[in-house]
């Protein structure tokens, strides 16, 4: 596909029980995605526990460690637009 979007999640088990739910939306262009609209829920045994919560919070929940997509799903369509824009830039100064 050259043009597509959709939405993804990702899931850590903390040690209490609960799950921490990383949901983002993205876009990509030839298999370069930009994600956009993260969001971190906690999720618990009953559904009433169920939460939205902030990215700070979602790092202290992970000890320090930063829970997002990886840097090619966060910035791999950035990637292709310098690479393009180099090629450009190279091949007009040749």
């Amino acid at each position: 596909m050259i043009f597509g979007s959709g939405t993804k999640t990702r899931q850590w088990t903390l040690s209490d029980g609960r799950v921490l739910v990383l949901v983002w939306r993205y876009s990509h262009f030839f298999f370069c995605p930009i994600a956009h609209h993260l969001s971190w829920h906690v999720l618990g045994d009953k559904r009433s526990e169920d939460k939205k919560i902030s990215r700070e919070e979602a790092i202290n929940l992970m000890s320090g460690v930063i829970p997002e997509p990886s840097f090619w799903e966060m910035r791999g369509g950035y990637v292709l637009t310098a690479l393009i824009f180099l090629a450009v830039v190279w091949s007009k100064s040749r």
